[in-house]
């Protein structure tokens, strides 16, 4: 068996159907199922998925984390952050439940990103896969793992998404993949995702906000020390 390296990372609760479909379209519809994780984190209180995810991993490689809910979706970047801890794949992918992979083979488009297409160092290097009937949509992405091993988490904010791939973008490491997504959101209109738009508005004051700019820039200066360092270590100016 080839090694793992791809980690798909779902937090999720109490919509167990709607994961269901999340992770059969994960292994389905990929090229070398074998080099795939996928990592969920479960809330200690949701007996129901917690069970699923039971019975889930024994037919797909499927990891749970389980923790207390805590502050809800304003802790939502502390899930991912715990999920990347967790992952062992060199491509971190942050999904939703409520999300399906379309293109067959998605994996293997992913792996085929390399230098020579891209024309940077892939050690640095986000990707952002397309939504069906949401071309400007940039809630889905794919990082490397060295992204989060250097800053010792994606975000710092709930908005994962727009946290990291703000970053990546100023970094000129950030480009769209031919792999495409549906995402249910906007058909959603559970508990789950009220409390998503609710504290999605809420949050996202603070993520205007100066101190949360400055975490940003800080970020971004990391990732660009390690960028230099690596480009004088191995002789790529890039």
């Amino acid at each position: 068996m080839s090694a793992v390296d791809i980690s798909v990372l779902i937090p999720t609760r109490q919509r167990v159907r709607l994961l269901a479909g999340a992770i059969d379209s994960v292994f389905a519809l990929a090229g070398s199922p074998e080099r795939i994780e996928v990592l969920l984190r479960v809330d200690d209180d949701d007996a129901q998925t917690q069970t699923y995810a039971g019975e889930i991993g024994s037919v797909y490689p499927v990891k749970c984390l389980v923790a207390p809910r805590g502050d809800g979706y304003r802790a939502a970047h502390t899930w991912i952050n715990d999920l990347c801890a967790a992952a062992i794949g060199d491509w971190l992918f942050v999904f939703n439940d409520d999300a399906r992979i379309l293109t067959p083979g998605w994996d293997d488009v992913v792996r085929a990103i390399r230098k020579e297409t891209l024309g940077v160092e892939d050690d640095v290097l986000l990707v952002i896969p397309r939504v069906y009937h949401r071309p400007h949509s940039h809630e889905f992405f794919l990082v490397r793992r060295k992204v989060y091993e250097v800053l010792g988490h994606l975000a710092l904010d709930p908005h994962v998404d727009t946290w990291i791939i703000t970053i990546m973008v100023m970094l000129q490491r950030a480009f769209t993949c031919h792999v495409d997504l549906c995402h249910y959101t906007d058909r959603m209109a559970d508990a789950v995702a009220q409390e998503r738009r609710v504290g999605g508005v809420e949050t996202m004051r603070a993520l205007r906000s100066p101190a949360f700019v400055e975490a940003k820039l800080a970020d971004l200066a990391k990732l660009l020390v390690y960028m230099k360092d690596y480009a004088g270590a191995t002789g790529h100016g890039d």
